[in-house]
């Protein structure tokens, strides 16, 4: 719960996920998000977005940040590192009339055993164990899911 409530300031979203760990949920689950317009203005994001646009329906790119660099509050990329560090974005459907397509970013929420998460916020840096999240869903405390968010491109002519 300390991660979804502090975390909030910074990626609303990264907390949100984190909330949702506490249901449980079946094996296989995706929970649906709107993808928020901060969350959009990643240039890695943008990047792997405008690859897409010409590629058929189901392509899709893998992303990852370096959790060091782009974890700082100063980064343009910190609220989608944050919450998609390790994610597919994946190009939908196209709408024929207007060349406008659906794009889906896919996130599993799965924490490896040994992995130490560094947040520099400026004049201090918070160090996060996420094995700790690992033992806890072991335990059964917290349930694994993928969130999947959504969004549309428009295209514009």
């Amino acid at each position: 719960m300390a991660v979804w409530i502090f975390g909030w300031p910074l990626s609303p979203e990264a907390a949100w996920e984190c909330f949702l760990l506490h249901f449980p949920h079946n094996d296989g689950a995706v929970v649906r998000f709107r993808a928020s317009d901060g969350l959009m203005k990643s240039p890695k994001l943008q990047k792997a977005i405008k690859y897409l646009a010409d590629k058929k329906a189901g392509t899709s790119v893998h992303i990852v940040w370096n959790a060091a660099k782009h974890f700082a509050l100063n980064s343009p990329e910190h609220r989608a590192a944050i919450a998609l560090n390790g994610c597919d974005v994946i190009k939908g459907k196209t709408d024929k009339a207007t060349g406008d397509y659906e794009i889906r970013i896919r996130c599993p929420m799965v924490y490896p055993k040994y992995f130490r998460a560094e947040f520099n916020l400026g004049l201090f840096t918070i160090y996060i164990h996420e094995g700790l999240f690992r033992h806890l869903e072991e335990k059964g405390w917290i349930s694994r899911y993928t969130a999947e968010y959504h969004t549309t491109v428009k295209v514009t002519k």
